[in-house]
C-alpha cells in the first residue's frame, strides 16, 4: 500500500462534510507541480480553499453553487 493511499483513507475518514470529491482531492494531491509540497500543507490548502469556496456559496444563497463557480473562476 502507498502512502498516499494512507493518507487518503484517513483524510476521508476526517471528513465528513467535504465539498470536492474524493476524485478532485486526489488529484489534487497527485498534482505534479506540488511533489515537493508535504502532505499537510497539500490538505490545509484544499481545506482553504474548500472554506473560500463555501463562504462565498453561504454569502450568496440565492445563487446555485454552478453560478458561484463560474463567478470565481472567471474573475481575473
Amino acid at each position: 500500500m502507498d502512502s498516499l493511499s494512507f493518507f487518503m483513507r484517513k483524510f476521508r475518514h476526517k471528513e465528513e462534510n467535504k465539498m470536492f470529491s474524493d476524485e478532485l482531492t486526489e488529484r489534487i494531491y497527485m498534482d505534479e507541480r506540488l511533489n515537493n509540497i508535504p502532505f499537510e500543507y497539500k490538505s490545509s490548502i484544499i481545506h482553504a480553499v474548500q472554506d473560500a469556496i463555501e463562504s462565498r456559496i453561504s454569502e450568496n444563497p440565492d445563487l446555485s453553487r454552478e453560478e458561484i463557480l463560474n463567478d470565481i473562476c472567471n474573475r481575473g
